[in-house]
């Protein structure tokens, strides 16, 4: 089981995904934008491919995949609200978010700004961004 749109382009509402336990990849190689993205509490997802994705006007959540060790999000350029899981639920994260630019962190305990350290940001820093807004 995995999930795969390869014509999916954009989405003016939330894409969830929640709570699959037997979702091992997720990959949408066309969406360039969307409303937000929530892909939360999937137990066995590795990996999560999202190499177009450049805007999301709402919320980025990625968090309580206990499995996950992929992120690539590589042109993602205005995150909206992200939230990034910490290294608790989300032990082993490579994360490749190195276009962001525009954003700020949910404010909760589970995504605050020290737990971005494994997540490559813009020029190649570990902090995520470089302008909030």
């Amino acid at each position: 089981i995995s999930i795969s749109a390869p014509l999916l382009q954009s989405a003016s509402t939330e894409i969830a995904i929640e709570e699959n336990n037997l979702l091992p990849k997720v990959d949408l190689p066309s969406l360039s934008e969307a409303g937000g993205v929530q892909i939360v509490f999937n137990e066995n997802l590795k990996k999560i491919s999202l190499p177009r994705l450049t805007t999301i006007n709402g919320g980025f959540s990625v968090d309580s995949n206990p499995k996950l060790t992929k992120l690539c999000a590589s042109k993602l350029v205005n995150g909206g609200s992200v939230c990034i899981g910490n290294d608790l639920n989300q032990p082993f994260l490579d994360a490749d978010l190195s276009e962001l630019v525009t954003g700020s962190f949910f404010p909760s305990t589970v995504c605050s700004d020290s737990n971005a350290a494994n997540v490559c940001g813009a020029g190649g820093t570990t902090g995520v961004f470089s302008a909030v807004g």
